[in-house]
């Protein structure tokens, strides 16, 4: 796939992607840096955050219904977030389930990835237990 081959030559900032040869050839692992690590992260974040310089691994299924249809995204890390289902790291935004756009690319999916340690979307929460433990 040629997009995947793009990534792995230029990933967007604050990921780097992991060569595991025992992965299926359509899956992906990436490492993402928490916030802290990144250059832009002081300036998105208002308040200190339980993630700060972390690293954080991810894993991308490419189902064979991409890009008709979203890979699912899950974290390897174990990550308490209302937006990551504690048990399995699915993570659940809009942009992989009903937002979801044909037009959408790897690199756009990890990008919101980016973003998901400095903000909780409290509309597309997974556990609303997390939600009620950090309000």
């Amino acid at each position: 796939m040629k997009e995947t081959t793009t990534l792995q030559k230029s990933p967007p900032s604050g990921f780097q992607l992991i060569n595991n040869e025992d992965n299926p050839l359509d899956t992906i692992e990436v490492c993402l840096d928490g916030p802290g690590k990144q250059t832009f992260s002081t300036q998105l974040m208002e308040e200190h955050t339980p993630f700060e310089n972390g690293q954080f691994h991810l894993k991308i299924h490419i189902t064979s219904h991409y890009p008709t249809g979203p890979p699912s995204v899950q974290f390897v890390t174990k990550i308490f977030h209302p937006n990551i289902a504690p048990r399995t790291g699915e993570v659940c935004v809009n942009t992989l389930k009903s937002d979801w756009n044909s037009k959408n690319t790897l690199s756009d999916i990890l990008t919101v990835r980016l973003y998901l340690p400095y903000y909780k979307n409290l509309v597309d929460t997974i556990d609303c237990q997390i939600v009620t433990d950090r309000s």
